[in-house]
């Protein structure tokens, strides 16, 4: 006869029966474990986004906004409620965070290097803030895509679609002739006659 496997809530329910009925305290002890365990499972069951504060290692704050790095990623949070957080395996937007943070920490930055920290550190606030200017109407939501998409085409013409080849190097040249050479000599290979069977 198969036995009704015991969901979550009902194994906390009768855990919570034996720790109120134990006389043993080496046994309470172990149930009392285990219903920490239980409890510590069913919430990270139910959680999307949980980041402890011992995790964060640095944050820049905004004013409406901060950006966090933490041991898993970086985590940017619109103080009205909207957190976005990118793993360190989205690696170029982490490159691009990353930058924010070196030239946020260099002490004295010259003119020059504040203006580019401030151009770079919009630039990378507008971004993240972009589903927040969407939300306005319905026209600014159909611009920002219009010109998201609009840039990547850009994007794609310049590096896909109208790629210039790289010139060719000496080394290049000669593996290429190596190749063809090889691939002549295979082609004769397979054009030849077979030799003639010898009769056993």
């Amino acid at each position: 006869m198969e036995t009704k496997k015991k969901s979550t809530n009902e194994k906390i329910a009768e855990l919570k029966k034996r720790i109120v009925g134990c006389k043993d305290p080496k046994l309470t002890e172990q149930l009392l474990n285990q219903l920490l365990g239980l409890h510590k499972s069913t919430f990270e069951m139910n959680r999307l986004l949980d980041i402890p504060l011992s995790e964060v290692r640095e944050t820049i704050d905004f004013g409406a906004c901060e950006i966090s790095r933490t041991i898993r990623g970086y985590l940017f949070t619109a103080k009205g409620g909207m957190y976005t957080f990118v793993e360190y395996r989205m690696t170029s937007i982490c490159t691009m965070l990353q930058t924010l943070f070196d030239l946020h920490s260099k002490a004295d930055k010259t003119e020059d290097e504040n203006a580019i920290y401030n151009a770079f550190s919009s630039a990378v606030l507008y971004c993240f803030q972009c589903i927040i200017f969407s939300s306005m109407n319905e026209e600014t939501l159909y611009g920002n895509a219009t010109d998201i998409l609009r840039r990547f085409e850009d994007y794609a013409n310049e590096h896909y679609n109208n790629a210039k080849p790289a010139p060719e190097s000496e080394q290049d040249i000669k593996e290429n002739i190596e190749e063809e050479n090889i691939a002549r000599g295979l082609e004769a290979i397979a054009d030849a006659p077979l030799p003639p069977e010898e009769n056993e």
